[in-house]
Protein backbone atom coordinates (compact mmCIF):
# COMPACT_ATOMS: atom_id res chain seq x y z
CA UNK A 1 0.00 0.00 0.00
CA UNK A 2 1.31 3.46 -0.91
CA UNK A 3 2.20 5.83 1.89
CA UNK A 4 1.33 9.51 1.95
CA UNK A 5 4.63 11.01 0.82
CA UNK A 6 5.07 8.55 -2.06
CA UNK A 7 1.52 9.16 -3.28
CA UNK A 8 1.99 12.93 -3.06
CA UNK A 9 5.32 12.81 -4.88
CA UNK A 10 3.82 10.64 -7.63
CA UNK A 11 0.87 13.01 -8.08
CA UNK A 12 3.16 16.04 -8.26
CA UNK A 13 5.41 14.42 -10.88
CA UNK A 14 2.43 13.14 -12.87
CA UNK A 15 0.98 16.64 -13.07
CA UNK A 16 4.38 18.24 -13.69
CA UNK A 17 3.79 20.86 -10.99
CA UNK A 18 6.56 22.43 -8.91
CA UNK A 19 6.15 23.16 -5.23
CA UNK A 20 6.34 26.86 -6.05
CA UNK A 21 3.36 26.53 -8.42
CA UNK A 22 1.45 24.47 -5.85
CA UNK A 23 2.11 27.16 -3.25
CA UNK A 24 0.83 29.85 -5.64
CA UNK A 25 -2.38 27.96 -6.43
CA UNK A 26 -3.06 27.19 -2.78
CA UNK A 27 -2.60 30.88 -1.91
CA UNK A 28 -5.23 31.84 -4.50
CA UNK A 29 -7.78 29.82 -2.49
CA UNK A 30 -6.71 31.37 0.83
CA UNK A 31 -4.47 28.47 1.89
CA UNK A 32 -1.06 29.89 2.73
CA UNK A 33 1.46 27.06 2.98
CA UNK A 34 5.22 27.59 2.91
CA UNK A 35 7.55 25.88 0.44
CA UNK A 36 9.31 24.27 3.41
CA UNK A 37 6.07 22.74 4.67
CA UNK A 38 5.17 21.40 1.23
CA UNK A 39 8.67 19.94 0.91
CA UNK A 40 8.31 18.26 4.32
CA UNK A 41 5.00 16.74 3.22
CA UNK A 42 6.59 15.46 0.04
CA UNK A 43 9.57 13.84 1.82
CA UNK A 44 7.57 12.54 4.77
CA UNK A 45 9.52 14.57 7.30
CA UNK A 46 6.20 15.95 8.53
CA UNK A 47 2.58 15.24 7.68
CA UNK A 48 -0.35 17.69 7.51
CA UNK A 49 -2.16 17.38 10.85
CA UNK A 50 -3.58 20.69 12.06
CA UNK A 51 -7.01 21.91 10.97
CA UNK A 52 -5.59 24.49 8.53
CA UNK A 53 -3.17 21.95 7.05
CA UNK A 54 -5.97 19.47 6.43
CA UNK A 55 -8.05 22.13 4.68
CA UNK A 56 -5.01 22.93 2.51
CA UNK A 57 -4.55 19.21 1.81
CA UNK A 58 -8.14 18.92 0.55
CA UNK A 59 -7.50 21.81 -1.86
CA UNK A 60 -4.20 20.23 -2.88
CA UNK A 61 -6.04 17.04 -3.84
CA UNK A 62 -8.30 19.13 -6.10
CA UNK A 63 -5.30 20.92 -7.69
CA UNK A 64 -3.59 17.60 -8.37
CA UNK A 65 -6.74 16.08 -9.82
CA UNK A 66 -6.80 13.09 -7.48
CA UNK A 67 -9.90 11.58 -5.93
CA UNK A 68 -11.24 13.43 -2.88
CA UNK A 69 -9.63 11.98 0.26
CA UNK A 70 -7.08 9.94 -1.71
CA UNK A 71 -4.12 11.58 0.03
CA UNK A 72 -5.80 12.28 3.38
CA UNK A 73 -6.71 8.60 3.75
CA UNK A 74 -3.00 7.71 3.73
CA UNK A 75 -2.08 9.89 6.70
CA UNK A 76 -2.87 7.28 9.35
CA UNK A 77 -2.86 8.21 13.05
CA UNK A 78 -1.40 11.47 14.28
CA UNK A 79 2.38 11.54 14.45
CA UNK A 80 2.54 14.36 16.98
CA UNK A 81 4.47 13.52 20.11
CA UNK A 82 3.81 16.54 22.28
CA UNK A 83 6.48 18.84 23.63
CA UNK A 84 9.68 17.08 24.65
CA UNK A 85 11.22 17.88 28.04
CA UNK A 86 13.95 20.55 27.92
CA UNK A 87 17.57 19.54 27.39
CA UNK A 88 19.87 20.02 30.37
CA UNK A 89 23.25 18.92 31.75
CA UNK A 90 23.77 15.18 32.12
CA UNK A 91 27.10 15.45 33.95
CA UNK A 92 27.79 17.89 36.79
CA UNK A 93 31.53 17.90 36.07
CA UNK A 94 32.08 20.80 33.64
CA UNK A 95 35.03 19.12 31.90
CA UNK A 96 33.14 15.85 31.37
CA UNK A 97 29.97 17.61 30.25
CA UNK A 98 31.89 19.69 27.69
CA UNK A 99 33.79 16.61 26.46
CA UNK A 100 30.52 14.72 26.01
CA UNK A 101 28.98 17.57 23.99
CA UNK A 102 32.06 17.94 21.79
CA UNK A 103 32.34 14.18 21.19
CA UNK A 104 28.69 13.94 20.19
CA UNK A 105 29.15 16.79 17.74
CA UNK A 106 32.33 15.30 16.23
CA UNK A 107 30.58 12.00 15.62
CA UNK A 108 28.17 13.89 13.40
CA UNK A 109 24.90 12.34 14.56
CA UNK A 110 24.01 14.62 17.43
CA UNK A 111 20.27 15.31 17.42
CA UNK A 112 19.14 15.60 21.06
CA UNK A 113 16.22 17.80 19.98
CA UNK A 114 14.90 14.87 17.90
CA UNK A 115 15.16 12.16 20.54
CA UNK A 116 13.36 11.40 23.79
CA UNK A 117 14.74 8.61 26.00
CA UNK A 118 11.80 6.63 27.38
CA UNK A 119 13.70 4.03 29.40
CA UNK A 120 17.27 2.87 29.93
CA UNK A 121 18.50 -0.21 31.75
CA UNK A 122 22.18 -0.80 32.51
CA UNK A 123 23.63 -4.15 33.58
CA UNK A 124 27.17 -4.22 34.95
CA UNK A 125 29.27 -7.32 35.61
CA UNK A 126 32.18 -7.08 38.04
CA UNK A 127 35.32 -9.10 38.76
CA UNK A 128 36.75 -10.65 41.94
CA UNK A 129 37.71 -7.16 43.21
CA UNK A 130 34.18 -5.87 42.68
CA UNK A 131 35.47 -3.70 39.83
CA UNK A 132 33.46 -3.06 36.67
CA UNK A 133 34.48 -5.38 33.82
CA UNK A 134 31.53 -5.24 31.43
CA UNK A 135 28.77 -2.67 30.96
CA UNK A 136 25.66 -3.16 28.81
CA UNK A 137 22.88 -0.64 28.26
CA UNK A 138 19.49 -1.35 26.68
CA UNK A 139 17.64 1.82 25.67
CA UNK A 140 14.16 2.56 24.35
CA UNK A 141 14.09 5.91 22.53
CA UNK A 142 11.37 7.86 20.74
CA UNK A 143 11.93 10.08 17.71
CA UNK A 144 10.02 13.31 18.40
CA UNK A 145 10.43 15.06 15.05
CA UNK A 146 11.63 14.17 11.57
CA UNK A 147 13.55 10.99 10.80
CA UNK A 148 16.63 9.63 12.58
CA UNK A 149 19.02 7.09 11.07
CA UNK A 150 22.02 7.52 13.39
CA UNK A 151 22.85 8.76 16.86
CA UNK A 152 25.91 8.96 19.15
CA UNK A 153 26.49 7.33 22.50
CA UNK A 154 29.30 8.23 24.86
CA UNK A 155 30.99 6.46 27.76
CA UNK A 156 32.98 8.18 30.47
CA UNK A 157 36.54 6.98 31.06
CA UNK A 158 37.89 6.54 34.57
CA UNK A 159 40.67 9.03 35.32
CA UNK A 160 44.12 7.47 35.04
CA UNK A 161 43.13 4.73 32.61
CA UNK A 162 45.90 3.93 30.08
CA UNK A 163 43.31 2.72 27.56
CA UNK A 164 39.62 3.43 26.93
CA UNK A 165 36.86 0.84 27.18
CA UNK A 166 36.09 -1.14 24.03
CA UNK A 167 32.67 -0.14 22.72
CA UNK A 168 30.35 -2.49 20.84
CA UNK A 169 26.78 -2.86 19.58
CA UNK A 170 24.84 -5.92 20.75
CA UNK A 171 21.62 -5.26 18.82
CA UNK A 172 19.73 -2.56 16.94
CA UNK A 173 22.39 -1.21 14.60
CA UNK A 174 26.11 -1.01 13.94
CA UNK A 175 28.98 1.24 14.96
CA UNK A 176 30.36 3.25 12.04
CA UNK A 177 32.74 5.62 13.81
CA UNK A 178 34.44 6.13 17.19
CA UNK A 179 36.17 9.04 18.87
CA UNK A 180 38.25 9.47 22.02
CA UNK A 181 38.07 13.02 23.34
CA UNK A 182 41.38 14.85 23.66
CA UNK A 183 40.76 15.27 27.41
CA UNK A 184 40.68 11.50 27.83
CA UNK A 185 37.42 11.89 29.74
CA UNK A 186 35.05 10.18 27.30
CA UNK A 187 34.95 7.82 24.34
CA UNK A 188 32.04 7.84 21.92
CA UNK A 189 30.62 5.91 18.98
CA UNK A 190 28.28 6.72 16.12
CA UNK A 191 25.50 4.15 15.77
CA UNK A 192 23.73 3.61 12.44
CA UNK A 193 20.30 2.15 13.14
CA UNK A 194 19.10 -1.00 11.39
CA UNK A 195 16.59 1.22 9.57
CA UNK A 196 15.64 4.93 9.70
CA UNK A 197 12.99 5.75 12.29
CA UNK A 198 10.41 8.49 11.81
CA UNK A 199 8.51 10.40 14.50
CA UNK A 200 6.69 9.37 16.62
CA UNK A 201 8.04 5.80 16.34
CA UNK A 202 10.51 4.28 18.78
CA UNK A 203 13.64 2.18 18.46
CA UNK A 204 15.68 -0.03 20.77
CA UNK A 205 19.41 -0.54 20.88
CA UNK A 206 21.71 -2.42 23.21
CA UNK A 207 25.35 -1.49 23.40
CA UNK A 208 28.29 -2.46 25.58
CA UNK A 209 31.62 -1.35 26.96
CA UNK A 210 34.34 -3.84 27.90
CA UNK A 211 37.09 -2.68 30.25
CA UNK A 212 40.70 -3.51 29.24
CA UNK A 213 42.85 -5.61 31.55
CA UNK A 214 44.85 -2.57 32.71
CA UNK A 215 41.73 -0.54 33.54
CA UNK A 216 41.80 1.00 37.06
CA UNK A 217 39.54 -0.40 39.77
CA UNK A 218 36.10 1.10 39.24
CA UNK A 219 33.37 0.52 41.82
CA UNK A 220 30.69 2.79 40.43
CA UNK A 221 28.30 2.97 37.51
CA UNK A 222 26.28 5.92 36.29
CA UNK A 223 23.64 6.96 33.77
CA UNK A 224 23.78 10.58 32.65
CA UNK A 225 20.65 11.87 30.93
CA UNK A 226 20.07 15.20 29.17
CA UNK A 227 16.27 15.05 29.54
CA UNK A 228 13.75 13.69 31.97
CA UNK A 229 13.44 9.91 31.44
CA UNK A 230 10.47 7.77 32.39
CA UNK A 231 12.47 4.88 33.89
CA UNK A 232 16.18 4.35 34.60
CA UNK A 233 17.54 1.10 36.06
CA UNK A 234 21.04 0.10 37.13
CA UNK A 235 21.78 -3.54 37.99
CA UNK A 236 25.24 -4.60 39.22
CA UNK A 237 26.20 -8.29 39.43
CA UNK A 238 28.96 -9.61 41.72
CA UNK A 239 30.94 -12.83 41.96
CA UNK A 240 30.53 -15.02 45.08
CA UNK A 241 32.72 -13.60 47.83
CA UNK A 242 32.96 -10.18 46.16
CA UNK A 243 29.68 -8.65 47.35
CA UNK A 244 30.39 -5.14 48.66
CA UNK A 245 30.05 -4.19 52.30
CA UNK A 246 28.42 -0.84 51.52
CA UNK A 247 26.61 0.75 48.61
CA UNK A 248 24.75 3.99 47.92
CA UNK A 249 22.45 5.44 45.30
CA UNK A 250 23.40 8.97 44.29
CA UNK A 251 21.20 11.35 42.27
CA UNK A 252 22.74 14.62 41.15
CA UNK A 253 20.80 17.41 39.39
CA UNK A 254 20.89 21.20 39.24
CA UNK A 255 18.83 21.14 42.46
CA UNK A 256 21.58 19.35 44.38
CA UNK A 257 22.66 15.85 45.42
CA UNK A 258 20.50 13.16 46.98
CA UNK A 259 22.15 10.04 48.41
CA UNK A 260 20.84 7.04 50.30
CA UNK A 261 22.12 3.53 51.21
CA UNK A 262 21.38 0.54 49.00
CA UNK A 263 21.13 -3.04 50.28
CA UNK A 264 22.16 -6.00 48.08
CA UNK A 265 19.70 -8.56 46.76
CA UNK A 266 21.44 -11.92 46.45
CA UNK A 267 24.65 -11.35 44.52
CA UNK A 268 23.64 -8.02 43.04
CA UNK A 269 22.63 -4.43 43.60
CA UNK A 270 19.85 -2.77 41.65
CA UNK A 271 17.82 0.40 41.76
CA UNK A 272 15.24 2.11 39.54
CA UNK A 273 14.30 5.78 39.40
CA UNK A 274 11.27 7.17 37.58
CA UNK A 275 10.83 10.60 36.05
CA UNK A 276 14.49 11.52 36.57
CA UNK A 277 16.59 14.01 34.66
CA UNK A 278 18.40 15.90 33.45
CA UNK A 279 21.19 14.78 35.71
CA UNK A 280 23.37 11.89 36.86
CA UNK A 281 22.09 8.64 38.44
CA UNK A 282 24.80 6.53 40.11
CA UNK A 283 25.35 3.45 42.22
CA UNK A 284 28.61 3.35 44.16
CA UNK A 285 29.93 0.49 46.30
CA UNK A 286 32.93 -0.51 48.40
CA UNK A 287 34.30 -3.67 50.07
CA UNK A 288 34.78 -3.91 53.83
CA UNK A 289 37.23 -1.29 55.08
CA UNK A 290 37.37 0.69 51.82
CA UNK A 291 35.97 4.15 51.17
CA UNK A 292 33.16 4.69 48.74
CA UNK A 293 34.33 6.14 45.40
Amino acid sequence: MANFEHALDFALRSRGLSLREIQRRLALTGNRVSIGTLSNWRTGRHWPEGAQSLVALAELERILGVEEGALASLLGPSRRTGQAPPVGKAFPDEVVDAAVAETRAILGADAPHQLRALSQSAHVRTDERGSVRHYALRALTQVTTGTVSAFPFVFTILQGSPAPPELGLIAGGRITDQHIHRSGAVVGARVELDAPVRAPDTFMVEYEARMPEMYPVDRSVSLGVMRRVRDLTIWVSFLPGALPDRAVVRLQTDDGVEEHPLAPSGLSLHHTVSGFGPGLFEIRWAPDGAELP
